[in-house]
Formats: C-alpha cells, sequence, structure tokens
C-alpha cells in the first residue's frame, strides 16, 4: 500500500508541481516586463517614494533629515515606511534606478501570491485544480496586476494582510500539527505590520482585529488568541510612539479628503454620503464595467474584476450561506465580515476621481477573490459530471480570454493613455538631452505637480559632469538656457516668443 501511495504521489504531485512553477514563471514575466516603461511616466508619488529611499540608503535620513522615520513626511502628508525601506534596501543591494523602484511592487505581489496561494492549498488540499485557479485569477487580476507594476505604498497592505490570514487559519484550522505559538505570533506581526504598508490599514487592521477577537475569543483557544494580540500591539508601539511625538500627523491628510469633516455637512447627510459611496464599491460599474476612473489606479478597459470571478463569489457566497457554512466555520465569517468592512476606509473619503477608489479599498479584491474560490469548489461538488463539466470548462475559458483581452489592452492602448495620467513622461531623458546641450543653466518650470520632486530623484544618478545648475523656477529665462516644461504650462507662450 505504502509503495502504490507513493507511485500515485508521485504521477499526480510531480506534475502538479511543474505546472505551478511554470505558471509563477509566467505571471512573473508579464507582471516585470517592461516595467519601467509601462505605464510611461513615473507619477510624482512613486518618485518621492523612489527619493526618500535613495535618501535611506545613502544616509540613513530622509528628504527632511529625519534620521530612520517611522513615517516619510511628503507633500503635506506621511508616507508608510514598509514600502520606503524596501525600496532603499534594494538600491542599498542593487543601485538606484527606475526598474529598482518599481520592481519592490512585484516583489510584494510575488509575496501576496505566494501567500494566498499557500492559504488556498491549506483549505483546499485536495483539490489541486483550485490552486491552478488561484494563480491565474489572482495573478492577472485587472485590480491587482495595474497596482503590481506602479511604485505605490498599496501592493505591500495586500501582501501583509493575506500573510496574515494566512497565519490565522494555519493557527485555528490546519490539521499539520505546527507549534501552538508560532502561527499566532505570525499571524498577529504580519497585521501589525500592515499599519506601516498603506493608510487605510490604520482604520482596517484594527477593525480585522476587533473582528477576530470578536470571533476567536474562546476558551479553548484563549493562549492562542492573547499571543496573537501581543505581537500585534508589540508592532502597534512605534505607531502610538510616532503619533504622540506628532500629534495630527497621520490623521492631517484624512480630515482634507474626508466629507465627515465638512462643517456645512450635516450628520444625516454624512450617513447618506457614505452609504452612497459604500454601496458604490459592490456596483457593477466598479467591478465589472469601469472600474477607477484615474487611469493610473486602473487601465480603463472594463472593471477591477474578471467577470468570471465575480460570478464564481457570488456563487460562492450564495452556497456558503444556504449550507450555514458561513454560521458553522469561523473562518469564513471572519472572511465575510472583513470582506464588508473592506470598503469603509476607502467610504469615508470624497477625495478622487469619480466615486471609488481602488487603491484605497483594495483589500475587498482580496476578499472577493477569496470567495470565488469557494465558489469555484461547488461548481467541483456538481454530482452530474456533464453539466459540472461544462460549467468548470465555461469558468475556465472565460477567465482566460478575458485576462487575455485585459493583458492586450494594457501594454497596446494603455501604453499610450498612461502618458498624461502619469504627467512625468521621458523627464529623465529631456534632462539629459538638455544637460548634453551645455546651456549655462537649467530652468525646470514650477508649474506642474511636484517638480522639485522630479529633479530631486533624477539628478543623483544623471551624469551631469560640467555641473551645470539645474533648479526649479519660474524666472525669466536668458539667452543660453535651456528650459523644461510641460503641457499646458501657462509660462509656454512666454518661452516661445521670448527666443
Amino acid at each position: 500500500m505504502s509503495q502504490n501511495f507513493k507511485k500515485h504521489f508521485t504521477r499526480t504531485a510531480i506534475p502538479h508541481l511543474i505546472l505551478v512553477i511554470f505558471l509563477f514563471a509566467v505571471i512573473s514575466l508579464f507582471h516585470l516586463w517592461r516595467i519601467s516603461e509601462i505605464p510611461k511616466g513615473f507619477y510624482v508619488d512613486e518618485l518621492s517614494i523612489g527619493y526618500n529611499a535613495l535618501l535611506i540608503a545613502e544616509t540613513g535620513h530622509d528628504e527632511h533629515n529625519q534620521f530612520l522615520p517611522v513615517f516619510f513626511e511628503a507633500f503635506g502628508e506621511y508616507k508608510n515606511p514598509l514600502y520606503i525601506y524596501t525600496v532603499a534596501l534594494i538600491y542599498k543591494l542593487f543601485g538606484v534606478s527606475e526598474f529598482g523602484l518599481r520592481i519592490a511592487s512585484f516583489i510584494f505581489f510575488l509575496l501576496f501570491l505566494l501567500g494566498f496561494y499557500l492559504l488556498m492549498t491549506d483549505i483546499y488540499r485536495d483539490k489541486k485544480t483550485i490552486s491552478i485557479y488561484v494563480l491565474l485569477s489572482a495573478g492577472f487580476l485587472p485590480w491587482f496586476f495595474t497596482l503590481s507594476r506602479i511604485s505605490f505604498e498599496v501592493i505591500s497592505q495586500l501582501t501583509m494582510v493575506t500573510y496574515s490570514l494566512l497565519f490565522i487559519y494555519r493557527a485555528y484550522h490546519s490539521q499539520q500539527g505546527r507549534k501552538e505559538w508560532l502561527d499566532p505570533i505570525l499571524a498577529g506581526v504580519f497585521l501589525g505590520l500592515s499599519l506601516y504598508s498603506y493608510s487605510t490599514a490604520r482604520l482596517l487592521s484594527f477593525l480585522m482585529l476587533i473582528s477576530f477577537m470578536c470571533i476567536y475569543l474562546r476558551k479553548n483557544s484563549f493562549k492562542k488568541t492573547i499571543t496573537l494580540c501581543a505581537s500585534f500591539f508589540l508592532l502597534v508601539v512605534p505607531y502610538v510612539v510616532f503619533s504622540v511625538n506628532h500629534p495630527g500627523a497621520l490623521t492631517a491628510r484624512f480630515k482634507s479628503i474626508s466629507y465627515f469633516y465638512d462643517p456645512s455637512i450635516s450628520p444625516l447627510q454624512c450617513i447618506l454620503i457614505f452609504v452612497s459611496k459604500y454601496s458604490s464599491y459592490f456596483g457593477f460599474d466598479f467591478l465589472l464595467l469601469k472600474g477607477d476612473l484615474n487611469l493610473r489606479h486602473a487601465t480603463g478597459y472594463g472593471g477591477e474584476l474578471f467577470i468570471p470571478v465575480f460570478l464564481l463569489s457570488v456563487i460562492g457566497l450564495i452556497w456558503c450561506i444556504i449550507h450555514r457554512d458561513l454560521f458553522r466555520n469561523k473562518f469564513l465569517l471572519f472572511m465575510f465580515i472583513n470582506m464588508l468592512l473592506s470598503p469603509v476606509a476607502a467610504s469615508l473619503s470624497t477625495e478622487g476621481i469619480g466615486p471609488t477608489h481602488a487603491l484605497r479599498s483594495i483589500m475587498l479584491g482580496l476578499f472577493i477573490l477569496f470567495f470565488s474560490c469557494y465558489g469555484l469548489s461547488f461548481l467541483f461538488s456538481i454530482r452530474n459530471n456533464v453539466l459540472k463539466n461544462i460549467l468548470i470548462s465555461i469558468a475556465v475559458a472565460a477567465l482566460f480570454f478575458q485576462a487575455c483581452f485585459y493583458l492586450n489592452d494594457y501594454f497596446t492602448r494603455y501604453k499610450e493613455t498612461s502618458i498624461k495620467w502619469f504627467e512625468s513622461y521621458d523627464f529623465k531623458n529631456t534632462l539629459i538631452t538638455a544637460i548634453e546641450r551645455q546651456p549655462e543653466e537649467i530652468i525646470i518650470s514650477p508649474f506642474s505637480n511636484q517638480p522639485y520632486i522630479l529633479l530631486a530623484f533624477y539628478n543623483n544618478f544623471i551624469n551631469n559632469p560640467r555641473k551645470i545648475p539645474i533648479y526649479v523656477s519660474s524666472k525669466i529665462p536668458q539667452i543660453n538656457t535651456c528650459i523644461i516644461y510641460f503641457g499646458n504650462d501657462p509660462l509656454l507662450d512666454i518661452y516661445t516668443t521670448r527666443f
């Protein structure tokens, strides 16, 4: 019997492992292909992260001369440290580059994909096809794919929360006989680290902890739960110390973009606005048709989800409610509650293009993806083999073709569309060309979005052998001055008529 088992394991496990490795390689190829060129241009938030990261890598101080800060002041707000320190490590090891800036997002995404794959294989240990679906759906989901190719902090939140969920599941539901203390500690650590990933986590991580306590704080698991909470609150200490030393710093941005602080809006109106915005995150426009209207966060081709993923998630939710699995399985209930909580932070703000914001609601994508796996599991449970095979084939084919159409659009049409939205296309080559002309000075027009950060970042690795003065200014240029200006610049008429 032992030999038969080994033969069966070899026949099934090795081909499956080869397929998994192959899919990881293909997904990585698509995520890395021309990552420093598409989208075209680097948005100022990306360059702010890159500039502070290179300063940390070189001196340990940020642009405001703070030594190893917990949070980084930039553009009147505070950026989160987890992503910036990751980029700083990449720069320290491999040098400063645009590729190094954006590859940090790929690293966080690949870690997320691995963590989500491990979570779903733990849950569906005997259903290897679901693990393949996990890689295909999560690997190319528009919500995640777009954000994994730009250097925004939010992708690190997705990774930290996923590993927290993985270790919560292993601590309370796994039958693998792990050490009881290790998984709760790791779950608390990753949930604590999420506080330093993206601004919405400052609310959502605490909401997740509260929902966790309500579901899992029981007498038979008391030690595990307290261990998890202790490791979480240990990670909260730097956050609290920073908040005490910088009162209001981490909430100033929220106050400026939230309608709750608008004195002209009554409490009842605030509630109505919240309900309207919250419901929009579950609407067809956002999820399936249009996505985020800000084309830095989405491509404008379809919604944030693939249609098969959405339909499978609906099937999964209906199935677990009808069969009462949602109320018998603590982890399912935990995931369902946090799916409902995930758009809360995004629904509290008004700033943005359109009613929805893909970055602030990214965790919703994770939970919908989770329940879509549950829906696929339902299809596999259908007793009629003909019907089962037809439905699964339709789902897989639809997912494959929609992913292909999305990727084709991303690497063709969106490549040019992104120029307008990222606002800095070819600034580096423009600066290099200006230096090669050898003028007396180079002036960069101030009439664009934070032009100082473009100069601050690129000036660190562009060769300027004659040390030509380069600065941001609106002064009228003199003869033998080189001017760099941007589209719709108000000084454009002056520049062109003067010379």
